[in-house]
Formats: structure tokens, C-alpha cells, sequence
């Protein structure tokens, strides 16, 4: 009877090099490199949670409410991570954030 046919399966322990601590001149990456690199930026004025039924019922006209009062700065995000808060302001006729206060985002943010 062959291994397959048994469900019998050969196994080893890998082996791998051993680890060696680099100097931080050796970790660390320039940010130059990182400069060009484009990421999404996102204003969230607040949130709302629906039930489904409603959600269904939305439609042109419809006023869904937000959980933030209108004095509360926004969420500022970048590729989803809480960066910044800031107001809502108007540059030529276009929306824009004016950064009021800076976040450090947290190892759990970024997952």
C-alpha cells in the first residue's frame, strides 16, 4: 500500500539560516524612495448605521443622518487609517479640509 493511499505523509523540520540583527543604518529605507507613492485620501463627515429596510427605501431626496454634530471636525484617512481631524472649508469652489489636529495612528489602525 502506497503513502498516498494510506494518507501517510513524509515530513521533516525546515531549516532556515539563522537571524542576525542589522544596524538601523541597514533597516532603514530612505523616504525619498517612498515619495512618489500614491495612496487615498478620505474626509468622513460622520457615519449611520441602518437597518436594511431602509437602506432599500433610499432614494433621490432622501436625508440619512449622520452620528456627528456639525461643530465636530472630520475624520481625515488615508488608505483607511485615521490620520488627522480637521474642518470642512471651500478653495474655488471645490471641498477642502483645513487640518486642525494631527493623530497617531495605532498598529491596530493599520490592519
Amino acid at each position: 500500500m502506497s503513502a498516498a493511499s494510506t494518507g501517510e505523509v513524509a515530513a521533516h523540520a525546515a531549516e532556515f539560516a539563522e537571524l542576525t540583527p542589522r544596524g538601523a543604518a541597514d533597516a532603514a529605507v530612505p523616504l525619498e524612495r517612498l515619495h512618489k507613492v500614491t495612496v487615498t485620501i478620505t474626509a468622513e463627515l460622520g457615519r449611520a448605521r441602518l437597518p436594511l429596510r431602509e437602506i432599500l427605501r433610499l432614494g433621490a431626496g432622501s436625508v440619512v443622518t449622520l452620528d456627528r454634530d456639525i461643530s465636530q471636525p472630520v475624520d481625515l484617512r488615508v488608505n483607511g487609517v485615521l490620520v488627522a481631524r480637521g474642518e470642512v472649508v471651500v478653495v474655488q469652489e471645490r471641498f477642502a479640509v483645513r487640518i486642525v489636529e494631527l493623530v497617531q495612528p495605532t498598529l491596530s489602525d493599520c490592519n
